[in-house]
C-alpha cells in the first residue's frame, strides 16, 4: 500500500511540472458551473411526472450557449451515468450520447456505473468519441493503473480549476458483477487525500464531479479537507440549493441536479484567493420555451429517426397508468405488473423484480416497444431457481430489509406482512410456507447473481437460465393480458404500505 501511494505521489508530481501556480487576482473572479447527472440516454424531450414535456439534449445545449453568451468564464459539467435508459441506447450503445455531449460543449465528465454497464471496455471504446476523456480517480484495473484520466485542469478566467472524478462506493457495487471484470475500486476519500495536496499548489478552485450519491458525497465532504465543490450524481436527488459542508476553517459546497437532463444546475461563483467567497444556486427546468440547438437536434434525429418505426409499434393497451410509488414501502403497481409477468411466463410458484430494473412509469394508453424499452432498459433474462421454504423465508427478510431503499425487491405468487420489523405469514398461492416443501422461483440474472446486496439469492439451486430478455418475457405478457388492469390488494402487509 505504501508503494502504491509513493508511485501515485510520483505520478501527480509529474503530471504538476505543467501547471502554473496559481496567481493572486486584484478582485474576486467570477466563474459559473453547469452541471447534469444522470441523464440516462433521455436526448430527446419526455414528458415528466408532472405531465410537463421537458428535457431534450438540444434544448440542453441551447441553453448552454446562451449562459456562455452572458458570463465570461463557464464550466460545464457531467457526474455520470451518461448511459443506459431509452431505446437509443439500446441500439447505438452510446454512440449518440457522446457525440450530442461533445456538441453540446461538455469539459468534464465523470463515469457513472451504468456506464459500465456494457463493461468497462465498451466505455472505453465509446470515449473515443469525445474530445476528452471521462475522468475517474479511483476506478483502477488490476495493476491498481488507472483505466482513465484522474483530473483534469482547466483555465477559466486566468483561474485554474481541477476537475477530479470518482466512484463512490454503492455506485460500483450496483455494476453487474460480470461487468466489474478487469477493474477495482480504490477508496474515494483516501484517494482525494492524497491528490488534493499536491493539485492545491496549482489550482485555485478543487472541484470534484461524483457519481456516489448525496450522502456519500456529504460524508466525503466532511471527511475530505481542501475540496471548493462536489458536483455529485446517482441518488437523482432534487438539490434546489447548494448544501454547504464544513471541514475546519473551508466549506464545500455540494449539488445534485436531479435526473435525465429534466434541470440544469447552475452555480454562480466568486473566487477570491483560491476560496470561493460567494455563491448563487438554482436549477433550472429545460422546457420547450427553450430553442433546440439546430446541429445537435440533427444528431439526435439522425439516430432516432433510424429505430422511430419500430419503437412506435404498439405492443399492448393498458386501462390505468401503473407507477412506481410506494416502492419504498412495499408494493408499486409497475413492479408487481412486472413480476406477473414473469411468473406467468415461467410458470414458477415465486417470481422476483428489483424494483431499480423498472426506469420509467407505464402511462394509460396503448403501450409501443419503445416505451417497454425505455421500462425495462437493461438487457437482464429470466432465470428459473429452486429453493426450500428457508431459503425463501431468507428471501423475503431480505426483500423487508430493503423498503426503506428505493432499490427493493417485489413479489408475484407470495405475499408477506411485516411487525415491527419482523417478517411473518409468508403465503405463497394463498397458502401458508410450508417448511420441507421446494418451490420454484424466477427472476432475472442480475439479481440471481446476487449483485447489490442480493447475495441469498447465490444459495439457490439453478434450473433454468431462458435466452428471453425481461422486456421481451413483458411484451409477451402484454400480448395475452392487455388491456391490463390494476393488480388487486397487497403483497407487502404492513402499516406504512402504499399499493399505488
Amino acid at each position: 500500500m505504501r508503494q502504491f501511494r509513493q508511485l501515485v505521489l510520483n505520478l501527480f508530481m509529474a503530471l504538476l511540472v505543467a501547471i502554473p501556480n496559481g496567481l493572486a487576482f486584484a478582485e474576486p473572479v467570477p466563474l459559473t458551473i453547469l452541471h447534469t447527472n444522470d441523464t440516462h440516454d433521455h436526448l430527446e424531450p419526455f414528458v415528466n411526472r408532472d405531465k410537463q414535456e421537458v428535457g431534450g439534449v438540444a434544448r440542453r445545449a441551447s441553453y448552454f450557449k446562451s449562459v456562455r453568451d452572458k458570463h465570461p468564464n463557464v464550466l460545464i459539467l457531467d457526474a455520470g451515468d451518461v448511459f443506459q435508459g431509452t431505446p437509443i441506447f439500446t441500439f447505438f450503445g452510446g454512440q449518440a450520447d457522446f457525440k450530442t455531449m461533445n456538441q453540446a460543449g461538455y469539459d468534464v465528465i465523470a463515469v457513472g456505473n451504468h456506464d459500465l454497464d456494457n463493461g468497462v471496455e465498451h466505455l472505453v471504446e465509446q470515449s473515443r468519441l469525445l474530445s476528452r476523456q471521462p475522468v475517474c480517480a479511483n476506478l483502477v484495473d488490476p495493476y491498481k493503473r488507472l483505466i482513465f484520466p484522474a483530473y483534469r485542469m482547466v483555465e477559466r478566467g486566468g483561474l485554474q480549476v481541477a476537475i477530479i472524478g470518482v466512484l463512490g462506493r454503492d455506485a460500483y457495487e450496483a455494476v453487474a458483477v460480470e461487468r466489474r471484470a478487469g477493474t477495482a475500486l480504490l477508496d474515494p476519500a483516501a484517494t482525494l487525500k492524497t491528490m488534493i495536496p499536491i493539485l492545491r499548489t496549482g489550482a485555485d478552485l478543487i472541484i470534484v464531479v461524483s457519481h456516489s450519491g448525496l450522502e456519500e458525497d456529504v460524508a466525503m465532504a466532511k471527511a475530505v479537507s481542501g475540496i471548493d465543490l462536489v458536483v455529485g450524481g446517482h441518488s437523482h436527488t432534487r438539490v434546489e440549493q447548494p448544501v454547504a459542508v464544513r471541514h475546519g476553517d473551508r466549506e464545500t459546497l455540494v449539488v445534485q441536479a436531479y435526473r435525465w437532463g429534466e434541470v440544469v444546475g447552475k452555480l454562480d461563483l466568486d473566487i477570491e484567493n483560491k476560496r470561493v467567497i460567494r455563491h448563487r444556486g438554482a436549477l433550472v427546468p429545460i422546457t420547450g420555451a427553450i430553442a433546440p440547438d439546430a446541429e445537435v437536434a440533427k444528431t439526435v434525429a439522425h439516430y432516432s429517426d433510424q429505430i422511430r418505426k419500430i419503437m412506435a409499434e404498439v405492443v399492448g393497451h393498458s386501462t390505468v397508468e401503473f407507477t412506481h410509488r410506494g416502492r419504498e414501502k412495499g408494493d408499486s403497481a409497475l413492479a408487481n405488473l412486472v413480476a406477473d409477468a414473469i411468473q406467468a411466463q415461467s410458470g414458477a410458484d415465486i417470481a422476483v423484480i428489483n424494483t431499480d430494473g423498472i426506469r420509467s412509469d407505464l402511462a394509460k394508453g396503448d403501450i409501443t416497444r419503445g416505451t417497454v424499452i425505455s421500462m425495462l432498459p437493461f438487457d437482464n433474462r429470466v432465470v428459473t431457481l429452486e429453493a426450500t421454504a428457508e431459503q425463501i423465508r431468507a428471501v423475503v427478510t431480505y426483500a423487508a430489509s430493503r423498503l426503506t431503499r428505493t432499490g427493493s425487491i417485489q413479489f408475484a405468487g407470495l405475499r408477506y406482512a411485516l411487525r415491527d420489523g419482523v417478517v411473518t405469514d409468508i403465503q405463497v398461492a394463498g397458502a401458508p410456507l410450508k417448511p420441507g416443501r421446494r418451490y420454484t422461483l424466477a427472476t432475472v440474472d442480475y439479481v440471481a447473481n446476487g449483485n447489490d446486496g442480493a447475495d441469498v439469492f447465490r444459495s439457490l439451486e439453478p434450473l433454468k437460465k431462458s435466452e428471453d430478455l425481461v422486456r421481451d418475457v413483458f411484451m409477451r405478457h402484454l400480448a395475452t393480458h392487455s388491456p391490463l388492469t390494476m393488480p388487486e390488494g397487497r403483497r407487502v402487509d404492513h402499516p406504512e404500505a402504499v399499493t399505488r
